[in-house]
């Protein structure tokens, strides 16, 4: 029984920390950013979510390294090298794309900001896409 446990745990694993995600993903772009805009006001909000996006990025850099791993260990290789992929956006997002966009803020660069904040909001759901087809790959390899 033991043995069965530690042969699924990976996949379980990665059910769990991919499902987690997707959810986390959705609780935040649904509830979260528009209810701290309804609640807080433009001038209170912006700087909220500008305040939590670092977390978001870190948090969710972590959770989709995790299940990479989770979802190699369990042999859906495919589902795997696509969480790479979406992990790798997720240091961009918080490393590269990120402070670029607070960069182009500060400086009144309002169309820049605009384009940029329009490539997060894209890569963000690509992303979340991501989740969703290693989630039915992993499913299919289960």
């Amino acid at each position: 029984m033991f043995a069965q446990l530690a042969e699924s745990l990976p996949a379980i694993l990665a059910f769990l920390s991919i499902g987690g995600g997707i959810a986390t993903m959705i609780f935040f772009a649904a509830i979260v950013t528009p209810t701290a805009f309804q609640t807080l006001g433009e001038d209170q909000a912006g700087p909220f979510v500008r305040a939590l996006f670092p977390l978001y990025y870190l948090f969710f850099l972590i959770l989709a390294a995790l299940a990479t791993l989770f979802t190699l260990l369990a042999g859906a290789e495919i589902a795997a090298i696509l969480l790479a992929v979406v992990t790798g956006g997720f240091a961009y997002g918080r490393f590269l794309l990120m402070p670029e966009i607070e960069r182009a803020r500060e400086a009144g660069e309002v169309e820049r900001r605009r384009r940029l904040h329009r490539r997060s909001v894209l890569i963000n759901t690509i992303q979340l896409a991501g989740f969703l087809v290693a989630l039915l790959l992993l499913a299919g390899r289960v």
